[in-house]
C-alpha cells in the first residue's frame, strides 16, 4: 500500500496486543505453518504462538521455501500435505472419541 492511515496502524497494534495476551486461552488442536523467508511476519512468531497456547495437540511446521501468504499461488502444493495430514488426524480422533463417548444406547 502506498499509504496507511495512522489510525489503522494503531488498531492493528491493539489487535496484536490483544491476541498475544489471549493466546493462553487457545485449547483447540492447532497447526501453525510459517515460512522462514516470510519478510512480513518473523517466523519467531510461530514459536511464540506454540509456547503461549494451551492446546495439548499443537504442531508447528517452518518451511524453508515460500514467503508470506503461502496459501496463495505456487506454495499451496508445499503446505497442502501437512494440512491434509493434520485434518485427517483430527478426523480420526473425532471418530474415535465419538465411539468412546457415545454413552449407553
Amino acid at each position: 500500500y502506498a499509504t496507511v492511515p495512522a489510525s489503522a496502524v494503531t488498531t492493528f497494534l491493539d489487535v496484536i496486543a490483544h491476541v498475544r495476551g489471549s493466546l493462553h486461552e487457545v485449547r483447540s488442536p492447532l497447526l501453525v505453518l510459517h515460512s522462514s523467508r516470510d519478510a512480513t511476519v518473523p517466523h519467531g512468531n510461530a514459536h511464540e504462538i506454540m509456547r503461549a497456547v494451551a492446546s495439548e495437540d499443537k504442531q508447528a511446521v517452518i518451511f524453508e521455501e515460500g514467503r508470506h501468504l503461502m496459501t496463495v499461488g505456487r506454495w499451496l502444493d508445499t503446505i497442502e500435505p501437512p494440512i491434509v495430514e493434520f485434518l485427517m488426524r483430527m478426523d480420526r480422533g473425532a471418530r474415535r472419541d465419538s465411539r468412546t463417548n457415545a454413552g449407553p444406547s
